[in-house]
């Protein structure tokens, strides 16, 4: 009687494919997308704050002007001279004195523009100091009033007023553009991700099948070593 045929040993259970490198993507993908994101929204607060602080600084420096100007006003001479020796910085346009009903009385710079005759724009209460930034032409209008008196000045910003519409623009154009970007990244990490779970789906169906085909070896070769013990 011939030897019982020995039994193949099963193969052993392919390992589960591995799906860490879609999770890594993602994860990669989105903290990138947010430190991108941080940086764009941090750099647009500090460029906000440098255009504030310079508006600021020109503010206070019209204000300054202003108030030097007005505490000269009991000696007509010396108001004379304080309106012309601050007239003289480059920037200035003009500085004029208004009587109470707003009419000009007096007006020194070497324009454009020149002092209009009727003030202008709010009238602020005795001893505070009113700013307008005017677009056309690009102008800080600053006016101090007193109890009888408005002294008003106008400087050019220079840069800071295009700075200033710049700032505007980056405060709608960022955070759109964030969003903008934040779809574009979801759609290309779906299209990058596409292939591989395709390769996923094809890599868990051959294990299953290769083991239905070893069970059924298996059971052929069980069936021949019972019917050869008979």
């Amino acid at each position: 009687m011939s030897a019982p045929s020995e039994i193949v040993p099963a193969a052993p259970a392919p390992e589960r494919v591995p799906r860490s490198f879609r999770r890594e993507s993602r994860l990669f993908l989105w903290v990138a997308l947010l430190l991108i994101l941080f940086l764009n929204f941090l750099t647009l607060i500090f460029f906000r704050n440098a255009v504030a602080w310079g508006r600021e600084e020109a503010e206070r420096r019209t204000s300054e002007v202003l108030r030097r100007v007005a505490l000269s006003a009991a000696r007509p001479e010396v108001a004379e001279e304080a309106m012309e020796r601050s007239a003289i910085e480059p920037d200035v346009a003009f500085i004029a004195t208004y009587d109470e009903n707003g009419r000009r009385l007096n007006s020194v710079g070497p324009g454009p523009p020149e002092a209009p005759r009727e003030l202008p724009g709010p009238r602020p209460p005795a001893g505070r100091v009113v700013h307008e930034w005017r677009s056309d032409p690009p102008l800080l209008f600053s006016v101090f009033a007193t109890g009888h008196r408005y002294y008003t000045i106008a400087v050019d910003p220079g840069a800071g007023a295009a700075l200033t519409v710049y700032a505007r623009r980056l405060s709608i154009f960022v955070p759109v553009a964030s969003i903008v970007l934040v779809v574009l990244a979801g759609f290309y990490l779906r299209s990058l991700l596409k292939p591989y779970e395709r390769l996923l789906e094809a890599a868990g169906a051959a294990p299953a099948a290769s083991s239905a085909g070893d069970g059924r070896e298996q059971g052929d070769e069980r069936q021949r070593s019972e019917q050869i013990h008979r």
